[in-house]
């Protein structure tokens, strides 16, 4: 309704001072006027034990426009009616509830990230132990057998059989044969 009053009659202040007052049951709205292009406050609001704020001009053409200031945000607009300015509303909000809610909310991407990372941790664990321990066992005996010239020893097959059962077992079918090569070789040899 505000904006189809006009600020240079004098019936609608009581109705302006109001719809104003309403914004009392809004806990971020600390601050509200109404002021004529003049210069002067044609109605305001003041939530308790807060100062009027100096109010910065909006520019000549400028419909609107937006301020922050610390934990404020004050947010201009012009008010428009039969085709002329009438005046401008002011409207200062705190920012308290949304630092709050940006609170609890950083708070919740904590705890979903510090569940993240101990699923990540169990399940680098757990493919570790699949993955790594066959791997770690296949490098241990290419080791033994290029360091120690142990032919005989061999590598245990994983109980999974996939993937890395097949190459254990190719390695130690290899194994196999180096050492049936390596037992000809001796036995010519002597």
């Amino acid at each position: 309704e505000i904006y189809t009053l006009s600020l240079h009659d004098a019936l609608p202040i009581s109705s302006a001072r109001s719809t104003l007052a309403a914004l009392r049951h809004s806990a971020d709205i600390d601050y509200a006027a109404l002021i004529t292009d003049d210069g002067r406050i044609f109605a305001e609001y003041r939530s308790p034990d807060f100062s009027r704020p100096s109010l910065p001009p909006l520019a000549g053409s400028q419909l609107e426009q937006t301020w922050e200031r610390g934990r404020h945000v004050t947010i201009a607009e012009r008010i428009i009616f039969q085709g002329k300015p009438e005046g401008v509303i002011y409207i200062v909000a705190n920012l308290r509830e949304l630092a709050a809610r940006a609170g609890h909310y950083l708070l919740i991407a904590a705890v979903i990230l510090g569940i993240c990372l101990i699923v990540a941790l169990v399940g680098s664990l757990k493919f570790r132990k699949v993955l790594a321990g066959p791997v770690e066992e296949l490098a241990e005996t290419a080791w033994a057998v290029a360091h120690k010239r142990d032919y005989s020893v061999r590598a245990k097959p994983s109980s999974e059989h996939d993937e890395l059962d097949v190459l254990t077992e190719a390695f130690n079918e290899m194994l196999s044969q180096i050492q049936q090569q390596e037992t000809r070789l001796r036995a010519a040899h002597d």
